[in-house]
C-alpha cells in the first residue's frame, strides 16, 4: 500500500503524488477506499480516483542507482526498428511495449523509434504520425521518471537519453 506524500508511476500518466487514501463522497461504495494522486505536471485541479485494491498498473519510482544503470544499459541496447506492412501490427508492437509500464520496455521503444526516426530523415521520408505520438508519449515518460530519480531537470534527464543512443 502506498503512502500519502509517495510519489508513484501511473500507467502511462506519469509521476503522481498521492495526496489521500480515503472514501471519496462521489463513491456510491462507501467502504470502498481510494487513493487520490495528482499528477505531477497536471494543471488546475486534475486528480486521479484509484480504488486501493485495484490491479490498475501503479509502481515506485526508480532510485537514482537504477536511473543510473539503466542509462548505462541504453547504450548498448539491442533495438531495431520494427517495420511491418499494416499499422495495426505496428500499433499492437508500439502498445505491447507501452503496456509493460517498465522502464526496459519504454527504453526499448523509445530506441526503436529514435533509430526509425533518425532512418527516414536520412532516407529524406517523414517520420509516420503514429511513431511521433508514441515516441512523445514514451519520452514523457522516461524524461519524468529519470528527472524525479536524478534529482535534475526534465532538459538535463531528456538530454541523457539522447547521448545514450548516440
Amino acid at each position: 500500500m502506498y503512502q500519502i506524500g509517495e510519489h508513484i508511476m501511473y500507467k502511462n500518466i506519469g509521476i503522481c503524488v498521492v495526496e489521500e487514501i480515503g472514501k471519496p463522497g462521489f463513491s456510491a461504495d462507501k467502504a470502498k477506499e481510494y487513493y487520490t494522486l495528482r499528477p505531477l505536471d497536471a494543471t488546475g485541479n486534475a486528480r486521479i480516483y484509484v480504488p486501493v485494491d485495484s490491479d490498475i498498473f501503479m509502481r515506485n519510482i526508480i532510485t537514482k542507482k537504477e536511473a543510473c544503470t539503466y542509462l548505462k544499459e541504453l547504450e548498448s541496447m539491442e533495438a531495431a526498428p520494427f517495420y511491418v506492412s499494416k499499422p495495426a501490427q505496428l500499433k499492437a508492437h508500439y502498445d505491447g511495449l507501452m503496456e509493460r509500464h517498465d522502464i526496459a520496455g519504454h527504453l526499448k521503444l523509445f530506441k526503436e523509434l529514435y533509430q526509425k526516426e533518425k532512418k527516414r530523415k536520412e532516407s529524406g521520408k517523414k517520420f509516420g504520425e503514429m511513431e511521433f505520438n508514441y515516441k512523445k508519449q514514451v519520452e514523457h515518460l522516461l524524461v519524468d521518471e529519470f528527472s524525479y530519480a536524478l534529482n535534475e531537470t526534465p532538459e538535463l534527464s531528456k538530454e541523457r537519453l539522447y547521448r545514450a543512443m548516440a
